[in-house]
């Protein structure tokens, strides 16, 4: 695929690729409900042509994927807590990242993305951050795939979904400067150990997970597609009752701990005699206890 920079007489086509694509996903559970001329809009396509921030990639001489990259956010993107402090000079933001359906499966999503990760370092930004409507599975694996961060889930308005839930990622590029505390809190939870209230936690994002994928399986009612999700839900089943079964493991391993201590504590307590003194030090008087072996 060879990616470059659409040009003005260019927007026509530009323009029926993302209606084409449009057109594709509709009925796909994973439509990002973008919209003809609203998302993307005329205005939006004209003026990232028009400021070089347009990109597309071709192959055998046809837009087989889009995007855009440039400094743009939502406003509400200030309210955030990134992983990393900036401003709004030192990072990109992708935006209506597509794949034609007719090129989907061969990589093409990450080809643009590693594209725009070579495009912001060669511009010296420290960091790459986008949004991603909350439910867009494809997107919701990509980024993670390709080391973005998940930074969180609150509510953006845009024209084509009105005011919903979306992810916020973001890839932290070269040496950026990362705030003392917020850095400190992800050492911190990284070297934490794995405890019952961990796995748990785990274990009910599964659930929310296979409520998701009942609720896809019922919409593929009588299509084929329908046996891998039916695998999958198997497939979570099967993980949320082994990290259950390593919860109940955890509990009898503590229980075991607990009482080996009070027998080491109690047979401590039998070999040893304590002695108490107040021994004198200058004017004042410290009391002092003595443990020794009977």
């Amino acid at each position: 695929m060879i990616i470059t920079k659409a040009l003005q007489e260019e927007y026509d086509s530009v323009r029926l690729f993302y209606h084409s694509m449009i057109d594709a996903l509709e009925g796909n559970p994973y439509h990002p409900k973008w919209q003809k001329d609203i998302y993307p809009s005329q205005e939006d396509l004209k003026s990232a042509i028009e400021g070089g921030e347009l990109y597309i990639g071709r192959i055998d001489n046809r837009i087989a994927s889009a995007m855009v990259l440039n400094q743009k956010c939502n406003p509400e993107y200030d309210d955030v807590r990134w992983p990393i402090e900036l401003d709004r000079t030192e990072f990109m933001v992708i935006h209506m990242l597509g794949v034609h359906n007719d090129f989907a499966g061969h990589g093409l999503a990450k080809e643009m993305v590693r594209f725009a990760i070579d495009t912001a370092e060669a511009a010296r930004m420290k960091a790459i951050r986008l949004d991603v409507l909350k439910g867009n599975v494809p997107a919701e694996r990509l980024y993670p795939s390709m080391d973005f961060i998940y930074v969180d889930t609150i509510k953006l308005f845009y024209e084509d979904t009105g005011r919903v839930d979306f992810e916020l990622y973001e890839l932290e590029l070269g040496e950026s400067s990362v705030k003392p505390l917020f850095k400190e809190e992800r050492e911190m939870k990284a070297e934490s150990p794995i405890t019952e209230e961990k796995l748990v936690d785990i274990a009910e994002s599964l659930s929310s997970i296979k409520s998701s994928l009942v609720e896809i399986m019922e919409d593929l009612e009588g299509r084929e597609a329908i046996d891998p999700v039916d695998e999958a839900i198997e497939s979570v089943e099967d993980a949320i009752d082994a990290l259950y079964e390593a919860v109940d493991s955890i509990e009898e391993e503590e229980f075991e701990d607990d009482e080996e201590a009070e027998e080491e504590e109690e047979a401590d307590v039998e070999g040893t005699e304590v002695l108490n003194r107040t021994v004198k030090f200058g004017n004042k008087e410290i009391n002092v206890i003595i443990s020794k072996d009977k």
